[in-house]
């Protein structure tokens, strides 16, 4: 755990100091507004993992038929939520970072959408991480984390010399996405798949027709507000009618009666 720690550290920070060595202090500004604001995005996952972490303990050693299938649960919800909040990321970067940090940092716009989408990746890894750990299977986990170091040590000396900041963002979606690809595999290998890619077909048909549907509207110079409303409404039934199951339904009609009737009660 320890090894993993440290390994974690260096994953995230190497970039930045491969960037001032290289390429000076103003790219790691602008490289930093993106990463921080992308670091941001995973905060909701974060609690989650660490709500989901004792229970995930728990039902490895009772049960590891519903050990898989919270984690499958969990990651398909995750991912549900990932892919929207990376495209409409992508669709506001320049008045998030304009609003947040003004004009002047609008290089760190298309830093921005390139890195939202590494935090995307990192919804599902960080379920998998943790069942990884949940499954006492710290050793494969720290091999993997050890090869995503490497991958992205490796893939920043190739990049950030020619493509600065930008291919730092790169680099950094290369490396989750290789570390979702092992740590899919491995899983699989000790019997703890998760239906990833079934789980990732309703989301990915979504993301498609949302993308189309922004990229139609845009010729038609159709504000960004109205884009953003048709996207999510868009998505938001896709989802409903292909992703969801029986008892996923139900839970969701169950939490809006009970928040209508406390509405009323108040």
């Amino acid at each position: 755990m320890a090894a993993m720690a440290i390994s974690g550290i260096i994953y995230f920070r190497i970039d930045v100091v491969m960037i001032s060595v290289v390429q000076g202090t103003t790219a790691v500004g602008f490289y930093s507004v993106a990463y921080t604001l992308s670091e941001a995005s995973c905060v909701v996952p974060s609690m989650l993992i660490a709500a989901l972490f004792p229970v995930l303990s728990r039902l490895h050693r009772t049960s590891k038929m519903s050990f898989r299938d919270t984690c499958a649960q969990s990651m398909r919800y995750l991912l549900y939520l990932a892919l929207p909040m990376a495209f409409f990321v992508t669709l506001w970067a320049k008045p998030i970072v304009s609003i947040l940090f003004g004009s002047r940092f609008d290089p760190s716009v298309a830093a921005l959408q390139i890195l939202i989408w590494a935090a995307a990746l990192m919804y599902v890894t960080m379920v998998m991480g943790i069942a990884f750990v949940s499954a006492n299977l710290q050793k494969v986990s720290m091999n993997v984390l050890f090869i995503m170091v490497a991958v992205n040590i490796g893939l920043n000396l190739l990049l950030i010399p020619k493509y600065s900041y930008y291919g730092a963002s790169f680099a950094t979606v290369a490396t989750e996405a290789s570390g979702l690809a092992l740590q899919s595999f491995f899983l699989g290998r000790y019997d703890y798949g998760f239906g990833l890619l079934r789980a990732s077909l309703p989301p990915f048909f979504g993301l498609s027709v949302i993308g189309a549907i922004s990229a139609l509207l845009f010729l038609g110079n159709t504000p960004l507000v109205m884009i953003t409303i048709i996207d999510l409404v868009a998505y938001t039934s896709i989802i409903y009618k292909f992703g969801l199951k029986g008892q996923d339904k139900q839970l969701i009609l169950n939490l809006l009666k009970s928040s209508w009737a406390a509405k009323v009660k108040i």
